[in-house]
């Protein structure tokens, strides 16, 4: 107690000095040496201790003799000097550079250990706030939910945002349990992103943004993640109009993705197998899609089953029926733009099939159908320009179709705007 009034220190803290379970910095031990009287002992006894607890550190040799306080000097020029592991040898007047190369390198592995206690200080510290990051994952959540509702530059500005907020941190030494969350969110992100690329034709915020989330749901290994991935990739597909390679993709997904996301694949899988033509295998996959839609509610409703429903039996040429789904799907109270937009042009193809054709009213549902999407869907435009083509063979003299075409033109201007 006496020692620590002395020196300003408290008596715990001398007591690890005094018992070894610290090392004492050079200012307390000037101070220590200044109270006690030492003579330079303590310094020295310092000095040992301290290449003692680095050597231990990096399991480096340590010598039975200990290391010497200082270099010494004899009459004729030589010096003593340690190595980083331990060794002691004398080097004489003319070798002056190799003691400095050896005091270099003491020095790099004193700048390493400095270094390692950073990065750990780093570690500690570079995690967000849990409120920070419940509030990211919230955010990547609303916009999923509100993918139908706000226009896209909006939306696309919004994934942009979010996805640089998760690889800021991404960046930094993260713990693994905030990491693997910070991956869902810049995966999910990232899917949203390229989904809104697909969705107005930009290949290059879709190609971007679709290898981005696939990296993100290899490192992760989330079931949840890779099934979103698995459907971004297939339907990246079937837009490019590779539909057995549509297929394959969703098909894959479905061994590996969570159990929550397999209606939604095989619901894609359906419907590139019939647009491929295989009819027997798309009714498979149909029958998978209602078997799974009974598993789960997950980000996927009633109408999803019955919108892709629809389109699978339209495009496997069962045009009645398929009217039928996409009129409950309407009807139903589900107001997803796109969905609408392709329950439109199912009923407009049936009524062109039909044994008595009715183009006029095949057209005003491909304007319908549009005008559900007022902010251009790449897959909306895209169905409702196969079925005008269809009837402007049949019938290119109708006004309806005529106008059809006038705002199929339109739709198109305002993609690329």
């Amino acid at each position: 107690m006496q020692l620590a009034d002395a020196a300003s220190y408290t008596s715990r803290y001398l007591t690890d000095v005094l018992s070894g379970r610290s090392v004492p910095s050079v200012k307390v031990v000037a101070t220590l040496e200044r109270v006690l009287a030492a003579g330079g002992e303590l310094v020295a006894l310092r000095e040992q201790a301290a290449r003692e607890q680095v050597a231990r550190r990096h399991g480096l040799s340590i010598p039975e003799q200990t290391f010497p306080a200082a270099p010494r000097a004899g009459s004729s020029g030589a010096v003593d000097v340690w190595s980083p592991d331990g060794a002691v040898w004398t080097k004489g007047p003319g070798e002056e550079a190799d003691v400095d190369q050896d005091r270099r390198e003491f020095l790099s592995l004193a700048a390493i250990v400095a270094l390692a206690g950073q990065v750990s200080d780093d570690i500690a510290t570079a995690d967000p706030t849990p409120r920070t990051l419940d509030r990211m994952e919230a955010d990547a959540d609303e916009l999923s939910a509100q993918i139908y509702d706000l226009p896209t530059p909006v939306l696309l500005g919004r994934a942009a945002s979010q996805w640089h907020a998760a690889h800021v941190l991404l960046d930094r030494p993260v713990s693994a349990p905030v990491r693997a969350r910070l991956l869902m969110v810049a995966g999910a992100v990232s899917c949203r992103a390229a989904f809104l690329g697909r969705r107005t034709g930009d290949l290059t915020i879709q190609r971007h943004f679709g290898v981005l989330a696939g990296q993100y749901a290899d490192e992760s290994g989330d079931p949840l993640l890779i099934g979103q991935v698995a459907g971004l990739r297939s339907r990246t597909a079937f837009s490019a109009k590779q539909y057995a390679k549509a297929a394959a993709l969703a098909a894959a997904g479905l061994n590996t993705a969570h159990p929550t996301q397999r209606a939604r694949l095989a619901a894609y899988q359906a419907e590139a197998l019939a647009a491929a033509g295989r009819a027997g295998e798309a009714r498979t996959a149909l029958d998978t899609m209602y078997a799974e839609s009974r598993r789960t509610t997950f980000r996927w409703t009633t109408g999803d089953q019955l919108i892709f429903g629809a389109v699978t039996l339209s495009t496997l040429g069962e045009h009645r029926p398929a009217a039928d789904l996409a009129d409950a799907y309407i009807t139903g109270g589900e107001f997803d733009g796109e969905g609408v937009g392709w329950a439109h042009v199912t009923i407009g193809q049936a009524l062109f099939a039909a044994d008595r054709p009715d183009p006029a009213a095949a057209a005003h549902h491909g304007r319908l159908a549009l005008a559900a999407t007022p902010d251009a869907d790449l897959s909306v435009i895209t169905r409702v320009a196969d079925l005008h083509t269809h009837l402007r063979q049949a019938a290119a003299g109708d006004s309806e179709v005529a106008e059809l075409g006038q705002a199929l033109a339109g739709a198109r201007a305002s993609l690329t705007a």
